[in-house]
């Protein structure tokens, strides 16, 4: 699971010298999402990287491109899709793309959340060739979930401090999906 962009990876960065232009918002984001979200899920979002990934022991892992979103991506003249920028190439339950796109489209998406979820399962199980199974799509949905709000859940606060319209809802779509999460289990 991406730890770049979480709550306390930022202080290690600095601590080692390194800055972004982007260190500011997210520290931000990150404050105003501790003070709007359930102590729970403000618990659960301040856990280190490594701790969230735990989710995803056991589930069936893949090559992930780390930055799903429509301008990574081109539809080919032949109907393959040709996938670009793979900068944060890494290993990982395919899901975590999924909760990343989510996150990050959601002001483009042209059907709900779970529309997309649902076509994604659909898509998947029909490339396996088998059914995932409830529970084991469960798991993998999960995974998204968490995996998008651990990187994105600081926009959205900031986006929400700033007006921004739907800002609102997406939030409380967020938020809503973390506290239905059946949490990490410990070792």
């Amino acid at each position: 699971m991406h730890g770049f962009l979480a709550p306390g990876e930022l202080e290690k960065e600095e601590s080692v010298g390194r800055t972004h232009r982007l260190f500011g918002p997210v520290k931000e984001g990150w404050a105003l999402a501790h003070r709007r979200l359930p102590r729970s899920i403000s618990t659960l979002m301040a856990s280190p990287p490594a701790e969230l990934a735990r989710i995803t022991d056991g589930l069936p892992r893949t090559i992930i491109h780390g930055d799903a979103k429509v301008a990574n991506f081109a539809i080919l003249p032949n109907g393959r899709v040709s996938a670009f920028d793979w900068a944060m190439i890494a290993d990982g339950c395919a899901t975590l793309d999924l909760g990343w796109y989510v996150a990050v489209s959601a002001s483009r998406l042209t059907r709900s959340k779970e529309e997309v979820f649902a076509a994604y399962r659909v898509a998947l199980e029909r490339r396996l060739g088998y059914s995932l199974g409830d529970a084991l799509w469960t798991r993998l949905y999960e995974a998204a979930i968490l995996g998008g709000a651990a990187v994105l859940l600081w926009n959205k606060a900031l986006n929400v401090k700033n007006g921004l319209p739907g800002a609102v809802e997406e939030w409380n779509w967020w938020v809503g999906a973390l506290e239905r999460l059946e949490r990490p289990q410990g070792d």
